[in-house]
């Protein structure tokens, strides 16, 4: 299993590698090869938990190849020298150990599959992401010309990369490619769609079953995540200052990024401040408390292959607002939260606006939803559940690789 990005104890894709890993070595011997970067928090855990049938390959770029590396600035370069790295590794742990599959996990983006699937063995890449565009009429809504043009070559790559002859090679020798979104699989080539399975890169582990209590005065609205342009959180700022002072409503934003100063600022601006509470970034146990708090979860984001956040909030038993596309559209169903058309910016935010008064007249729907999508969270994004279906996979690309 390739995982780059891999820890125990995080969200995002370091979370992905991490779960992939542990989860599906209840049913098969697995080899993670990962950053070095990673191995203290990933020993640390293990020492806590026992996995078995697991066993970990670090590796980093050389300091000499890799000085110029500060953070994420240079971070997809140093990415693909780091794929380019392992292929040595992994190929040479074949020949000592006859791996019987190989399967790329984070990064998750389709644009660089690495190139484990030379090794030809049977190769299962994803779920994967990363192809959604940036729409030109939500230019405002990003900020600054420098964060619009840096969307616009984004753009452009996703383009170039679908006719990439590593994607096209990786496509071709893949037994199976797990997309984890629409937007995605809409723009994968139609050739090798009989290879391509609908899988949500990412899950949660359930809370166990526990009485959730709404406020029945207050409606407390939460918006968590990175505070950045494509995460789209004006949109709800302004969907508030549409709703008269009569409406008792509380926003709390936990998170921090570069478009905090500039929310902040639009918050008064559109002289809403005193119902938007900037709480900053929380750890973990903290997020979890203000979940408890909370009534509804509102998710904005402009670009985003799914969403770990709304996973989290439908396992508080939270009903999501959510804008109705990209992988979000297929998490929440009717039945756990109210999807968002996204046609214009003003129709977003009257949108918004009268989903957050449906909830305020009607509070019984705040426990059905919540309930319904706690529901959804066990049948559907168990990541118990979604290990025995990838290991399904793996049993069936295991046959058709070895005919």
């Amino acid at each position: 299993m390739s995982a780059y990005a891999c820890e125990p104890n995080k969200g995002s894709e370091p979370g992905v590698g991490w779960n992939w890993a542990k989860h599906l070595a209840k049913y098969h011997e697995v080899w993670v090869i990962t950053r070095t970067n990673n191995r203290d928090n990933i020993e640390a855990e293990l020492k806590k938990e026992d996995i078995g049938n697991i066993t970990f390959v670090y590796y980093d770029v050389p300091k000499w190849l890799s000085f110029w590396k500060r953070g994420q600035r240079g971070v997809h370069l140093y990415y693909l020298l780091w794929q380019l790295g392992i292929y040595k590794i992994v190929k040479k742990l074949d020949e000592q150990y006859n791996f019987d599959l190989i399967h790329h996990v984070t990064f998750n983006e389709f644009r660089t599959p690495g190139f484990l699937f030379y090794l030809n063995k049977p190769f299962i890449w994803g779920p994967i992401g990363g192809g959604q565009f940036f729409d030109e009429k939500f230019r405002d809504i990003f900020g600054n010309w420098k964060v619009v043009f840096k969307e616009r070559i984004r753009n452009l790559i996703n383009k170039l990369s679908i006719k990439s002859p590593i994607v096209n090679d990786a496509l071709k020798k893949a037994v199976y490619v797990l997309v984890a979104d629409p937007s995605t699989y809409s723009i994968l080539p139609k050739k090798y769609e009989h290879k391509y399975i609908k899988m949500l890169e990412t899950g949660i582990a359930p809370r166990r079953e526990f009485q959730k209590e709404y406020n029945h005065q207050r409606l407390n609205l939460l918006w968590v995540g990175n505070i950045i342009p494509r995460k789209g959180l004006p949109l709800i700022l302004h969907a508030l200052a549409n709703l008269k002072d009569s409406y008792d409503i509380k926003l709390t934003v936990v998170g921090d990024g570069s478009d905090k100063l500039r929310c902040q600022e639009l918050a008064k601006k559109l002289g809403i401040q005193m119902k938007v509470d900037f709480v900053g970034k929380l750890n973990y146990l903290d997020v979890q408390k203000i979940y408890n708090q909370a009534d509804v979860f509102i998710f904005t984001s402009l670009r985003d292959t799914s969403g770990n956040v709304v996973l989290e909030a439908m396992n508080n038993k939270l009903p999501v607002i959510a804008l109705n596309h990209h992988g979000v559209s297929e998490m929440v169903t009717p039945d756990c939260g109210i999807k968002i058309e996204v046609q214009s910016v003003e129709q977003i935010v009257k949108d918004l606006s009268e989903a957050i008064k449906l909830f305020y007249h009607n509070r019984e729907l705040l426990s059905q939803m919540g309930n319904k999508g706690y529901e959804r969270i066990k049948q559907v994004y168990d990541w118990g559940k979604k290990a025995e279906e990838m290991s399904k996979i793996y049993q069936k690309a295991m046959s058709i690789g070895q005919k």
